[in-house]
């Protein structure tokens, strides 16, 4: 009986033995199942703020780029638009000789091809009305000049009629003295 209750008590202190060597191996797994849970975690938060860090970055490129591309289309559209407008205002104050380049086949170069067309169009019309004014001034001129030579030729004629009704005055009296002295022969 002794010898069995010492066979139990080195059983129980194998199982001591082995138990809290089981339990140090349990420790050590479960520490390391801890850090490597950690790590895992830390890992996967790096990643997190590396990819919240990236998406922060192009949203912000993002922005930026559709900023500029905005101002540059508008830029594009715009000033076409504005250089338009001044010539248009310069056409309506009377200078036909303005034109706008443009290298664009967009609605905006249709725009500012038509204007030029306008102009273009307005300047041959003014260049034909004052050929037309140019030609009526001549003509009016070349009548002016006819009706003034009419005219001095009238008052000669005028002229030569008083002188004829003088001198046929003067053949009057004549003839009356040649009467009265043929009457009195």
């Amino acid at each position: 009986f002794t010898k069995k209750r010492k066979d139990i008590v080195i059983a129980g202190m194998l199982t001591d033995k082995k138990y809290t060597a089981l339990n140090k191996s349990l420790s050590e797994l479960l520490t390391y199942e801890n850090k490597l849970g950690k790590d895992t975690y830390d890992s996967s938060m790096t990643g997190f703020y590396a990819t919240l860090t990236v998406f922060v970055v192009v949203f912000i490129i993002s922005v930026i780029l559709s900023y500029v591309i905005t101002i540059v289309v508008t830029r594009l559209i715009l000033n076409p638009i504005k250089e338009t407008i001044g010539v248009l205002g310069r056409l309506a104050e009377g200078d036909l000789t303005e034109n706008i380049k443009s290298e664009s086949n967009d609605e905006i170069g249709e725009l500012i091809n038509s204007v030029n067309t306008v102009s273009s169009k307005m300047n041959n019309a003014v260049g034909h009305a004052l050929q037309v004014s140019e030609i009526l001034t001549d003509s009016s001129s070349k009548e002016a000049a006819s009706i003034e030579e009419t005219s001095a030729s009238l008052e000669e004629i005028a002229s030569m009629i008083k002188q004829n009704a003088a001198n046929t005055g003067e053949a009057n009296k004549l003839m009356l003295s040649a009467k009265e002295a043929v009457q009195k022969a």
